[in-house]
């Protein structure tokens, strides 16, 4: 009979739920990655919105286009400002994933160590089986001689 682990099926759970936090971590991570890159066009396009206004107040603007650029710039901080809030809050989920998937990597080696000692006892067991064995083996040989 070979060597089975007493706790393979509480193995094979951890590993799973090990899976599934990692998932879960790389969702978390994408989502905030998203919202920085949703904010940081917000930034860019509200400077390059700045930069065309201020190219047209140069050459001369109505002044109920500067109200609409002002509207358009206001909308666009509120935006940065609504996307900072969500990147705060997805940073705060991604760190608890982060925590859940360290407790379940740590989870699942304390199980891979536990059974790395219990194959190691079992090799130990089998090895003072087969001395045995042979042992016995010699001394009906030895017993056996004339």
């Amino acid at each position: 009979m070979g060597f089975h682990f007493r706790f393979e099926t509480l193995s094979r759970v951890r590993k799973i739920r090990e899976d599934m936090a990692l998932g879960e971590f790389s969702k978390a991570q994408k989502h905030c990655l998203e919202l920085e890159a949703i904010r940081q066009r917000a930034i860019s396009l509200k400077a390059a919105s700045e930069r065309e206004l201020m190219g047209k107040m140069d050459r001369g603007i109505e002044a109920r286009e500067v109200k609409s650029y002002g509207r358009y710039l206001s909308y666009l901080d509120s935006e940065a400002a609504k996307l900072e809030k969500q990147i705060v809050q997805a940073r705060k989920v991604l760190e608890e994933k982060r925590r859940d998937l360290l407790k379940a990597q740590k989870d699942s080696k304390a199980i891979e160590r536990l059974r790395e000692i219990d194959l190691d006892r079992y090799k130990a067991d089998q090895a003072r089986k087969d001395m045995r064995f042979i042992d016995e083996i010699a001394i009906g040989r030895h017993g056996r001689r004339p």
